[in-house]
């Protein structure tokens, strides 16, 4: 087995999703428990990949909104890629979103994703009806607002719909008592995303970011205690490795000029000139003496895009990340396979520092991530593939 540049380092394994929903091997028969994880790898660190995306209900936009532009579209990728590839799992949260898309499936696609929570390839992580605040938030609403969920999931998907940890990713500082309702739940185990940074520098100086939090010592005791991980980057990928089309940059607001042979754009044409040119008026261009020289030029109303409601493409979603892909040929000049594999072997051995074991886990998602769900699973794949061959 070959050896890292630093020697104290151990290798890295790469597997998709964390143990609660590692998929069977080839040997098992499909099973939604805690059997059918993949088996660690002994000396080294193990990464559990976490393939999520964060769906708020109501944001910046409304609930309907949000499921129209970008959710229903996030769901049919998944569900589409995980039908393609019995190597790919996802975890799902939001049943507000979920419900509404289920409900508007046909009976094929209904029993396709039924077939997947069996396999445990689909799986409901809180399965609430949000992800509910902690600070302003009664207890009965909280309770209400999972069981809400819960029932949904109990009524369709049976005892394999059932979630088993509670995802706390996005609320802003977190209480007590909603780890002691999540013990009460029945939760193994309680993950979130948000903490005060000195908070957090302390717990990665101590290796404390995981822990069994005690939910109600005095009154409860054991029954309300529940292991809880603090995730190492908030609830996004490691730097540099969101795949999703939302973390490229894309600005199509930028000044540019676009020039070809019968076209012209330009994104300081005034409103008067643009609309003095509209529908193709024809200028004469006294290029060479003589007709032969006369060329139709029209400047576009709106440079070269659609009109402004009216762009479907899923590259109009920026958050202006500048992440990477795997240029995979060795045959180009910018292969990068190498510096790819280098860089995500340090941000594991970066995160190594702060845990205890030798297990991480990576969240491989973020907000309304996956509307293109077959990019970020195909750098996922290639990035499984060439940290795995690293170690092999």
């Amino acid at each position: 087995m070959p050896s890292f540049p630093v020697s104290r380092w151990l290798p890295v394994f790469l597997c998709c999703l964390m143990c609660v929903v590692c998929f069977p091997t080839m040997e098992q028969s499909p099973t939604c428990g805690y059997e059918s994880c993949n088996k660690e790898k002994p000396g080294m660190i193990n990464v559990h990949l976490v393939p999520h995306t964060h769906d708020d209900v109501g944001w910046i936009i409304t609930v309907d909104q949000y499921y129209y532009k970008q959710v229903q579209w996030i769901l049919d990728g998944v569900i589409a890629e995980l039908k393609a590839d019995p190597s790919k799992r996802f975890i799902y949260v939001e049943q507000a979103f979920f419900t509404r898309w289920y409900n508007e499936q046909d009976e094929d696609v209904q029993n396709d994703v039924k077939k997947l929570v069996n396999e445990r390839r689909l799986e409901f992580i809180l399965g609430g009806w949000s992800m509910n605040d902690e600070a302003a938030t009664h207890y009965s609403a909280i309770i209400d607002n999972h069981k809400l969920g819960f029932e949904f999931l109990r009524q369709t998907f049976g005892e394999c719909g059932r979630p088993r940890i509670g995802w706390q990713i996005d609320p802003f500082g977190h209480s007590r008592e909603q780890a002691s309702i999540f013990a009460q739940f029945g939760f193994d185990g309680l993950f979130f995303g948000r903490l005060d940074y000195q908070d957090k520098e302390q717990r990665e100086q101590t290796k404390t970011m995981e822990f069994v939090w005690e939910g109600s010592p005095n009154n409860l005791g054991e029954k309300a205690n529940l292991f809880t991980g603090v995730l190492p980057n908030g609830y996004n990928p490691p730097q540099g490795f969101c795949f999703d089309v939302s973390c490229f940059s894309f600005n199509p607001m930028i000044k540019q000029i676009s020039v070809g042979v019968f076209l012209i754009s330009h994104a300081e044409v005034s409103t008067q000139q643009r609309s003095d040119l509209l529908f193709s008026k024809i200028m004469l261009m006294e290029i060479f003496a003589g007709q032969k020289a006369n060329l139709m030029t029209s400047i576009l109303f709106n440079q070269y895009m659609p009109p402004g409601n009216f762009w479907w493409d899923v590259r109009r979603i920026s958050r202006g990340h500048n992440p990477d892909f795997f240029r995979d040929n060795p045959k180009l000049h910018d292969y990068n396979v190498k510096q790819m594999v280098d860089n995500f072997i340090n941000e594991t051995h970066k995160q190594a520092k702060s845990y205890r074991t030798k297990h991480l886990i990576m969240t491989m998602g973020s907000d309304f991530n996956y509307v293109q769900a077959h990019m970020f699973f195909k750098e996922m794949d290639k990035l499984i593939k060439y940290v795995n061959a690293r170690v092999d």
